[in-house]
C-alpha cells in the first residue's frame, strides 16, 4: 500500500520568503492583512504530499538531503490511490481546502506536463520525468485530486518547488556548475527558469480555479517577474 503524508494546517500561516541573490540580507515576514483575511476563512486545510518521494526511503528527506539523487522512474508505480477517499476524509475534518504537490524536489510531475526544452548539447528534448513517462502513463493525478474536490466542494490547490530540481541538477532556485550525477539533465539557467514558468501556466490554466500555487522556499528574484 502507497504510503504518503497529510499534514493538517489549522489556524496557522508560515510563510518563507527567499532572496537568493541577497543571502547576507535577514528577512523577518509577516502575513499581509489579506493572507490573514484568507486564512480565517480557510480554517483547516490539507497538504498531500504524494509524490516520487513516497516511493524512496525516508531518510532521504523528499531527494532534499541527496541532491545527486534522481529516483528511477519505474518506481512511481502504485497500485491504488483513491482520491475520492482522500477528499471524505477532508470532509469528515471539515477541511475547506487541500493542496496536492504537484512536483516536489526530486523533479518528477504527477501530471502529464507538455513542456520541451533545450539540452546544453542543442537536443530538444520532452519534460520526461513525469508521470506519462511512469508504469502508470495514463493517469493525471493533479487531474483527478481536482475533480474529487470539486465534487465535494473542497477548494484546491497545488505545490510547486521551484528551487529544487535534482532531476534538472538545481538547487537554491540555481542550475548547478559541475558534472552531472547519472540521470541529470544539462540545461542552463534560463532554460531552467523558462521550464518553470510553463510549468506553473500549465497548473494554473489546466486545473483552475485555484485556491493557490505553494511555493514552499519562494522562488529567485528573476522568476518574481514572470511569476507576478
Amino acid at each position: 500500500m502507497s504510503i504518503f503524508w497529510i499534514l493538517i494546517f489549522f489556524e496557522l500561516i508560515s510563510i518563507e520568503v527567499r532572496s537568493y541573490e541577497t543571502t547576507n540580507v535577514k528577512l523577518n515576514p509577516h502575513p499581509t492583512p489579506d493572507q490573514l483575511a484568507w486564512l480565517e476563512q480557510s480554517d483547516i486545510g490539507f497538504l498531500i504530499h504524494y509524490n516520487m518521494a513516497t516511493y524512496i526511503p525516508v531518510e532521504y528527506d523528499g531527494c532534499n538531503r541527496v541532491p545527486s539523487l534522481v529516483p528511477d522512474i519505474n518506481l512511481f508505480y502504485p497500485d491504488t490511490v483513491d482520491t475520492d477517499n482522500w477528499v471524505q476524509t477532508f470532509v469528515d475534518t471539515g477541511a475547506k481546502y487541500a493542496i496536492l504537490v504537484a512536483k516536489h524536489n526530486c523533479g518528477f510531475a504527477t501530471w502529464p506536463t507538455n513542456v520541451h526544452f533545450q539540452l546544453t548539447t542543442n537536443e530538444t528534448i520532452s519534460y520526461n520525468y513525469s508521470v506519462t513517462y511512469s508504469p502508470v502513463s495514463d493517469t493525471d493525478y493533479v487531474d483527478h485530486f481536482v475533480d474529487s474536490c470539486n465534487q465535494a466542494g473542497i477548494k484546491t490547490g497545488v505545490y510547486y518547488s521551484t528551487i529544487w530540481n535534482n532531476w534538472l541538477n538545481v538547487r537554491d532556485a540555481r542550475v548547478q556548475p559541475g558534472p552531472l550525477a547519472p540521470g541529470q539533465m544539462p540545461i542552463t539557467q534560463e532554460t531552467y527558469e523558462s521550464i518553470v514558468l510553463q510549468q506553473l501556466e500549465e497548473l494554473w490554466s489546466n486545473y483552475g480555479p485555484l485556491l493557490e500555487i505553494w511555493f514552499d522556499g519562494g522562488y529567485s528574484q528573476s522568476l518574481k517577474a514572470g511569476i507576478s
